[in-house]
């Protein structure tokens, strides 16, 4: 190779791929949210452009969940855009999204809003074992792990159908001989009743891990890896591309990794931009967030960049980066290596543990002027 070639060209687009959705479109009647619940032995692809509180969504497949602006479909809508909360309401049954499991999934996640992503009260929960996502209004997704079933063999049973029949034509849609055959809450193509629990029937499988490809939120995105079943120890948390208008919260038992082996040609996992307010970024792993053959790749425009790790932290900056003074990022056992393009403004970094005899703080920055600004730096060994 000559001097002057071009290793990788960034501007020039010499291949596209696009992966198309075909999704079912679901309108409130009052025009203000939709009540969520869903069992699938594949996929679940579901868009709303009003708020959507989901009850229940479990999922032998892939699950994309979306409240976006509507469609020139509804031009009226009162709604343009929404939430996704895990407090939604099926067959008279009310989640609690303080507990319950919101979303598990076997596949990759994707949740889309134009409104928040779970709130830190409240939060979306995934199950480490089965993984479910309980949504909140304002701050966050809480990701956990518990046990989930296999769709292989998926049967549907119906238990304790309390509400009284009704046809589905005066509810404005039909049932086929085929629905009528297999499930038991439907008597006849003229009356049916709605179940108050469907189960899956299939053999266990655990799943210890969360991957999200993409989330993005208008406000503040939160998501957490929670376990139902015992103490929150378990669970790695994958992330592609994660934006919000707010800002960022993710915290994983073990560790947050970059989904995208981009290493040579790092892809963003992490964007609050000139429009996010504030637009700080806080990350928490028991173990590692990134690794040291692939850093988390973030940029954050205004906002600060704070954190708790367990191990070793690996995180590279596409531009100036704001590390906070409250909290800060510590490691309580490990090192921390920031690789940032630009400036670094650094409020509080430790390095605190026995782990090795000496932990150490790295910072790598480049750019136009190679200045740091440093209020503190402290190590704890």
């Amino acid at each position: 190779m000559d001097a002057g070639d071009i290793v990788l060209d960034k501007f020039q687009v010499q291949s596209l791929t696009l992966q198309l959705f075909e999704d079912i479109d679901l309108e409130a009647q009052d025009d203000v949210a939709v009540n969520l619940g869903a069992n699938a032995g594949g996929q679940v692809i579901i868009q709303t452009s009003d708020n959507l509180k989901v009850h229940h969504v479990l999922a032998g497949g892939d699950v994309r969940l979306q409240a976006s602006k509507a469609s020139t479909a509804y031009p009226d809508d009162k709604t343009e855009g929404g939430s996704i909360t895990g407090d939604g309401t099926v067959a008279g049954d009310s989640a609690d999204p303080a507990n319950d499991i919101a979303i598990g999934t076997l596949g990759g996640l994707i949740l889309l809003a134009d409104g928040s992503i779970g709130t830190e009260i409240n939060p979306l929960r995934h199950p480490g074992g089965v993984h479910r996502i309980p949504v909140g209004e304002r701050v966050g997704a809480v990701v956990c792990a518990s046990d989930f079933g296999h769709h292989a063999g998926h049967r549907l049973h119906r238990y304790h159908a309390g509400h009284a029949p009704f046809s589905p034509i005066s509810r404005g849609f039909m049932v086929t001989l085929a629905e009528v055959n297999r499930f038991g809450y439907v008597f006849s193509q003229a009356s049916m009743q709605l179940p108050e629990l469907i189960k899956i029937d299939a053999n266990t499988v655990h799943i210890n891990d969360l991957t999200v490809e993409n989330a993005s939120a208008g406000r503040a995105l939160s998501i957490r890896i929670v376990d139902e079943t015992g103490p929150s120890d378990t669970g790695n948390l994958f992330i592609g591309k994660i934006a919000a208008g707010s800002t960022v919260d993710l915290r994983a038992p073990e560790s947050i990794l970059d989904l995208f082996h981009d290493a040579a040609a790092p892809i963003v996992n992490i964007l609050t931009d000139a429009r996010s307010d504030p637009g700080d970024v806080y990350l928490e792993a028991g173990i590692d967030v990134g690794a040291s053959d692939n850093f988390i790749d973030i940029e954050i425009w205004d906002g600060e960049l704070n954190g708790l790790v367990g191990r070793d932290a690996f995180i590279h900056s596409v531009r100036d980066l704001n590390v906070g003074s409250v909290p800060g990022i510590t490691s309580t056992n490990g090192n921390i290596t920031l690789e940032v393009d630009g400036l670094t403004h650094v409020g509080l970094i430790k390095a605190a543990g026995a782990r090795s005899r000496s932990c150490r703080r790295t910072i790598s920055s480049t750019g136009p002027t190679k200045r740091q600004r440093t209020s503190r730096l402290t190590a704890s060994i």
